[in-house]
């Protein structure tokens, strides 16, 4: 009897010492590589082989892909990664983040010396697409003639207010918003009744 019951805890022993070598080998169920797991896992909208591009087989653990749009890296520099976040990605087999929102672009489009959001402060997204920062309003409506108005705003952070002046008895630098900037161009009161310039507008 006492020799079974040796036998039995020798047994035991055993079998709890090969349980333990069996954990710290890294035993026990495996998880699924990514590209089978039933998951997006690197938030594409694609999941698993073979609809995810990234996914070179079912076993493969990385659905990442090696295009700029599905790499996991924002190749822009601009805080967004890949398809669909990035709205320069197209889709996840786009090669290409940038596009063709100035503020996304990977050009200087205000020659400020930087280049998209972030970068260019003046970029409030990278969706954004005007990277200067541009405001005007005039008071007389636009390319009006026969009423001085101002023009005033600002431009990328330079505040600016033109008033339409008389150059000359028949010569007008007239002052109006286009586009949200402001332009400003010489115009001849020959035209008008009296052909004169006079406080800032043709009469």
């Amino acid at each position: 009897m006492q020799n079974k019951n040796l036998l039995v805890l020798g047994l035991l022993v055993v079998v709890v010492m090969a349980a333990a070598i069996f954990v710290q080998a890294g035993g026990g169920p495996r998880s699924a590589a990514q590209c089978r797991d039933g998951l997006d896992n690197d938030g594409d909208t694609y999941i698993d082989y073979p609809a995810d591009p990234g996914c070179a087989s079912k076993n493969d653990n990385n659905e990442l892909g090696t295009v700029q749009c599905d790499n996991g890296v924002s190749d822009d520099f601009d805080g967004l990664i890949d398809y669909p976040d990035d709205p320069g990605c197209a889709s996840v087999t786009d090669n290409n983040e940038k596009s063709s929102i100035k503020c996304d672009n990977g050009l200087d489009d205000d020659s400020d010396t930087y280049t998209d959001y972030p970068a260019d402060t003046l970029c409030s997204s990278a969706t954004d697409n005007d990277e200067a920062d541009a405001s005007c309003s005039d008071t007389d409506g636009g390319f009006v003639t026969g009423t001085q108005g101002t023009a005033s705003g600002s431009f990328n952070g330079n505040p600016f207010s033109n008033t339409d002046a008389c150059e000359s008895s028949t010569l007008l630098r007239e002052y109006y918003c286009s586009s949200n900037q402001r332009a400003n161009q010489q115009y001849n009161c020959a035209g008008n009744v009296t052909a004169q310039c006079v406080n800032g507008a043709c009469v």
